[in-house]
């Protein structure tokens, strides 16, 4: 991958993902959606997402179902993610994935990364939720719907893959500028703020 560490924050290339779950850990869960959006110079594509049901080859529990909306009915005949997954891969190219908790999200597309190519994904990520502490310090939590709250952004579909990944995009739209005025005003600042062990690595891996 080639990554330009230096390029201003506001102008880096982005793909926010959202991805749907049977559960909390691969390999006992598996992914049921997956979504992505490209944010260019700061505006986000919302003419272009690439989403995609995905069938888990399990079965969805009860307590999933009734969050999602995604039912084992709704993924029937849909593929599963080793055949989407060389078009995803299409579509995020060599853009830095953000996501919101991005540990979870990352750990779930790692995993099947590592199962289908042989090795995790390769994609430095930001978190918006270590970006968002840093931009409104204060919230009582992090999580998606209180920021969304906080920023008076709605939903149009919680706990849809793309519904999550529009909302995501915005939050980054709207902490980009006070992260830099806080200094962070590249990506690599941004990127190296956070702390995360599975960032550095992937830095460290890049083609500058």
């Amino acid at each position: 991958m080639v990554i330009d560490l230096s390029c201003p924050l506001n102008e880096a290339p982005f793909v926010v993902i959202d991805i749907e779950t049977t559960g909390f850990t691969p390999p006992q869960a598996r992914i049921t959606e997956i979504a992505a959006l490209r944010v260019v110079n700061g505006e986000i594509d919302l003419d272009d997402p690439w989403v995609q049901l995905i069938n888990p080859g399990c079965p969805i529990p009860p307590e999933i179902e009734r969050l999602t909306g995604i039912t084992n009915e709704k993924v029937v005949g849909h593929p599963s993610v080793d055949e989407v997954w060389r078009f995803f891969r299409d579509f995020i190219g060599d853009s830095v994935l953000v996501a919101h908790n991005a540990r979870f999200d990352m750990g779930f597309l790692d995993h099947d990364a590592t199962r289908i190519e042989g090795m995790p994904l390769p994609h430095p990520e930001l978190c918006t939720v270590k970006m968002s502490r840093r931009a409104w310090p204060g919230l009582s939590s992090y999580n998606l719907d209180t920021v969304a709250a906080t920023l008076g952004l709605h939903f149009i579909d919680r706990h849809r893959a793309l519904g999550d990944a529009r909302v995501t995009a915005e939050v980054l739209k709207d902490a980009v500028p006070l992260l830099m005025s806080q200094g962070l005003d590249t990506l690599g600042k941004a990127l190296r703020a956070q702390s995360s062990r599975r960032c550095e690595s992937r830095l460290a891996d890049l083609v500058l």
